[in-house]
């Protein structure tokens, strides 16, 4: 069975349609884009992406001799990608008022690793400030720190 006859089986036994569902392997990454009805979008992304990350987390399991290392990453109807956006836009806002404060701001402890990074990546040419990751597990966030100022290991 290969990784598009799989996920089209999950997909069935959710009793969703899919109007397009994408395979793509790259280098380090398997991508699989999945395009549903609006309405049935929600209930393949569930709360805060669960359902997506489950769904990944299935296809790695399940494939993991023909995977080997490959990350596998599910996105459903580009949502993954807006939230990127979204991250982004949110870290350009409290990167300018980290400017303005000079105090650092911690961002939400709901950003996935992904979004952070892409954060992380975004700031990185942003002046006067500086990124860091903190905390462990389901506690790990992102903090944006006024350049300069020394944060606490």
């Amino acid at each position: 069975m290969t990784v598009q006859e799989y996920v089209d089986k999950v997909i069935d036994y959710l009793t969703i349609e899919p109007e397009n569902v994408e395979v793509r392997e790259e280098d380090e990454y398997v991508f699989i884009n999945i395009f549903v009805p609006e309405d049935d979008a929600g209930k393949m992304i569930g709360k805060h992406g669960e359902t997506i990350s489950s769904l990944a987390h299935l296809v790695s399991v399940s494939f993991h001799d023909e995977l080997t290392d490959k990350k596998v990453v599910v996105d459903i109807n580009d949502y993954k990608n807006r939230r990127e956006e979204e991250s982004i836009e949110m870290g350009r806002q409290a990167a300018k008022r980290v400017v303005e404060t000079l105090r650092p701001h911690h961002m939400p402890r709901s950003l996935h690793a992904h979004q952070r990074r892409a954060v992380h990546h975004d700031l990185q040419s942003y002046e006067g400030v500086y990124t860091q990751s903190e905390g462990e597990g389901r506690d790990r966030h992102m903090v944006i720190y006024p350049e300069g100022y020394e944060a606490e290991e």
